[in-house]
Parts: C-alpha cells; structure tokens; sequence
C-alpha cells in the first residue's frame, strides 16, 4: 500500500519525460486513483504474468524470477555464459506499484546482474512511453556503471522520453519492427489542481504560507494565480538540457543531425530512427538472444522462480536429480520437467525392484511351506504309528483306564507283578516285536509314555 501512495505522491508532484499520447492512457486510472475508487492492483487485474528478469541459459530452461536478491543467493545455480534479460514495460516509476516494478529495483538488478559470475551479458527488454524524471537516473547509472556487455531492444513498441534515455545508455540499440518507435526526448509537467474540484464538494482549500517563505513554490504560485508559465518552463529546461546532454553522451558519435534533430521531442520509426543513429538496427528478440547466447535457437521451456530460500537439503533427492541443492520459495520447491522425469522414471524402476524382490519372496516363501507341510505329514504318520503301538501295548497286556497316564500306571503294575514271580527278568515287554521293531523315532502326544518306550525298547521322540 504504500507504494501505492507513492504512485499518488510521484503523479501529483512530478516532473515528466513521458510521451503525451502514452500518459493520456493513464488518465482514467490516475482519475480514479486520486479519487479513492482504484485499488492498488487494479492496473495489472487481467494482464500476463510479467516476470523481474529472465535468464536465459546455453542449454537449460529459461528462469523466470520476480526478485533480483535471487540473484545473489549462493545457491541460485545457473549455466556458464548465461544471459539475463529485463523487460521494461509500461509507465516508469521510481518505486515498484500496482504489480510492477520501479526503477530502482531494476537498478538493483543490473546490479546483481553484473556481479554473478554466470552471466555474461543483459538485455534491456523494452516497450515504454516513459515516466517519471524521478528514478530514472538511478538505472541510467546502474547500465553505465555495469561491466557487462548491455543491449536495449524496443520489442514491437516504443521507447519514448525516459524510456529512450534508459536504452540510450546500453551499448547497441535496436527494434523488433520497422513500425517501432523511438524519440520524444525531452520533459514536460502536469499541474493538477484540485482546489475547483473540492470546492464542488463543499471542502475549501486555502494556503498559508510563513512570511519567511515567500519564494516557496513561487513558480507555481504564479502560474496558478496569473497563468504565466515561464518560470516553470525555465526549470523544465534544465531537466530537458541533461537529458539531452545524456542522451548526447551516449549516443552523440552515432547521431546524424543532418538526418533530422532528434533532440526537439519527436518521434521517430525504424527507419528514420535508424537514419539519425538513435537505433543500430532492426533484429528480432531471439536473434538478439540467441547471438549473446552464441547459440543456434533460444529455449522455449519456462521455469518460474521465486524468492529463492534456505531449505533442508536431501542427498538422496538431490543425488537422483543430478543437483547440489534444491531451489524453494515460502511456497514450495520447483522442479522443471526434466527434473520430473527423472523422479518419475526414478520411481518407476523402484516399483519394478520391488515387484521382483516382492515375487522372489513369495516364491521362496511357498518353497518352504511346501518343505514344512511334506515335514509335517511325515511326523503326523510318525505320531498315528506311535499310537498305534500304544493301543496295541494296551490292548495285549489289558491295560486299565482311559487316560494315557491310567494305562501307563496299569502297564507298570503289571510290569512289578511280573517281576516279583520267580524265574528270568524279561527281556522286554512286547517279545512279538523284538526282532521287527522299526527303527524309525515315533512321535508320542505324551511324555509319560516315554519309560514305557525305554523299556519296550522303541525309538522314540516326545511332543514337550
């Protein structure tokens, strides 16, 4: 919000190097903003997303950032012998307001520009009429000051007044379109008065000045009161005079006054533009591009970057896509398609590594019940065996009881009357199996049998 006051503050007390006709499309919004029915977006409602800078890279994307501190993160990884363009469109203000952005912060940008290692050149991206005289010598400064190699392009539009004097600066000047338009060097000032229109609302305005200050807005004052001009007019010319010795500065070898005088405010298209020397020539955005680049096309694949910011950082995710560090803003991490790929394709091959470990398993898995179920059944057969021969103890010697542990206290009751009558100690208790005992461990549902099975001479193995 207070940009937008800054806006309202620039408008009503400014001094201007705008083309006429460009600011005239202003008005309405300039009438509603003073009259408190605008909101402070209201300029951008519908418009295309226009990015801070794009960087152009020799084989990547393009990178898309809308913040020029970015540029001086340590992690803001871009290719070698990048490019960064700026566009500048619209009405060039000294702050950033209603969505776009001010000279000073495209100042910065150069700035930060000039300073990174992996970008070689910049390109000052342009369709303006103008704006304010306040700011816009701060850019100026930052494309004069830069080390950098800097091209202006007017991208199938203008660069009027301010507009012309910020590309006046770059090395080279050219124009998309011999329908471009270049020129209206010089200023201008609008005085707004609202006394009349607060006077229809019934709101009386009256200045007081101190009797100390009686040159205070002196100009003004008698512009107001008599109608008479001149004072101001001689302060405009001041401004005028440097804009053209700046723009003379910069251009002065190249200009051809025997072609025209471009410094009278006039505008101009390609070719007469170029038969004066204001323009080096008329070259489409990508030849401009692609020629800084030394590259054959520019890239058409767009990555939109944020504010970039501190995060975690995951070895394993970077190591997958190849990076030292992922880029995130306040609202997330931003891959570009490359990047997804190579996750998805990534997680498809893990899918497939744990398909097969996952079949492999199973088959092991079925393997081995398969062992155990055939292991089973031999010990089930085993135990039907064991009982059997039991049952048959049992039933040869008239054993007593019903219960395992009854028949086992029968058998050796009749085992102690045996042994008290006279004659031989038995060898074992079943003589008809002495000679055929299989040798094969039986399985018996209960260890009490397992004297039982000593003594009668069987193998044996017990369920605990």
């Amino acid at each position: 919000m207070n940009h937008f006051h800054s806006i309202i503050n620039e408008i009503a007390r400014g001094k201007w190097m705008i083309d006429p006709h460009y600011a005239f499309g202003y008005y309405p919004l300039v009438t509603k903003m003073l009259s408190g029915d605008a909101s402070p977006h209201e300029s951008t409602q519908g418009e295309e997303y226009q990015p801070l800078a794009v960087i152009h890279q020799p084989n990547g994307p393009n990178l898309y950032i809308n913040n020029y501190k970015t540029l001086k993160k340590a992690d803001f990884i871009i290719e070698q012998g990048s490019v960064l363009s700026m566009p500048v469109t619209g009405a060039i203000m000294k702050s950033d307001y209603c969505g776009s952005y001010g000279s000073l912060t495209r100042a910065a940008v150069i700035k930060a520009a000039d300073n990174h290692d992996s970008i070689k050149s910049i390109i000052i991206d342009a369709d303006s009429g103008g704006g304010s005289v306040y700011g816009t010598e701060t850019l100026v400064d930052a494309i004069r000051s830069c080390t950098k190699p800097i091209d202006g392009l007017v991208n199938d539009g203008m660069a009027a007044s301010a507009m012309y004097w910020v590309i006046s600066t770059c090395n080279n000047i050219y124009v998309t379109h011999g329908t471009s338009q270049v020129g209206s060097i010089g200023v201008y000032t609008t005085y707004l008065s609202l006394k009349k229109a607060y006077a229809d609302m019934g709101i009386a305005i009256e200045d007081i000045y101190s009797n100390l200050s009686t040159e205070k807005n002196g100009k003004y004052r008698i512009w107001e009161e008599t109608g008479n001009s001149d004072a101001v007019r001689a302060e405009l010319d001041v401004l005028a005079q440097h804009f053209i010795d700046q723009v003379n500065l910069n251009r002065g070898s190249k200009i051809n006054l025997e072609a025209g005088d471009p410094y009278k405010g006039a505008m101009y298209y390609a070719d007469e533009a170029l038969a004066i020397g204001l323009i080096d020539g008329i070259k489409s955005y990508d030849e401009l591009v692609s020629e800084a680049l030394g590259t054959n096309e520019v890239s058409t694949e767009n990555v939109f970057q944020t504010n970039i910011y501190n995060m975690k950082q995951y070895a394993k995710v970077n190591a997958t896509l190849g990076v030292d560090s992922l880029e995130a803003s306040e609202d997330g991490v931003y891959l570009n398609e490359t990047q997804i790929a190579t996750i998805e394709s990534t997680l498809e091959a893990n899918e497939q590594a744990v398909n097969q470990a996952a079949a492999s398993a199973a088959e092991g898995a079925n393997a081995r019940i398969a062992e155990l179920e055939t292991q089973l059944a031999a010990s089930n057969a085993n135990a039907a065996s064991a009982n059997a021969l039991i049952n048959s103890i049992a039933s040869e010697y008239e054993l007593e009881g019903d219960t395992a542990e009854a028949q086992a206290e029968s058998l050796r009751a009749h085992i102690a009357t045996l042994e008290s009558k006279p004659g031989a100690k038995p060898a074992a208790l079943a003589p008809a199996v002495t000679e055929e005992v299989d040798q094969t461990p039986n399985v018996f549902e209960n260890p009490m049998y397992e004297g039982l099975a000593a003594e009668a001479g069987v193998p044996h193995v017990f369920k605990k």
